[in-house]
């Protein structure tokens, strides 16, 4: 909990609400940065995976 106190009109509740409120912004922005380090890491999986099944196929093909 904020020692802080209120602005000047608002009642502790208001200050508290607008304070979460930060809180919540914070964390959805923080959340969205997550999403998209994800999505980055699983697009790059996706190509590299693809990059082992190419390496395959030749080494395959040499092989053969």
């Amino acid at each position: 909990m904020s020692t802080k106190k209120p602005r000047a009109g608002q009642s502790p509740e208001q200050a508290r609400i607008a304070e979460l409120e930060k809180q919540i912004g914070k964390l959805e922005a923080d959340a969205a940065r997550k999403d998209k380090v994800i999505a980055d890491r699983d697009a790059a999986l996706e190509v590299m995976g693809k990059g082992v099944a190419f390496l395959e196929a030749l080494s395959k093909k040499n092989k053969g």
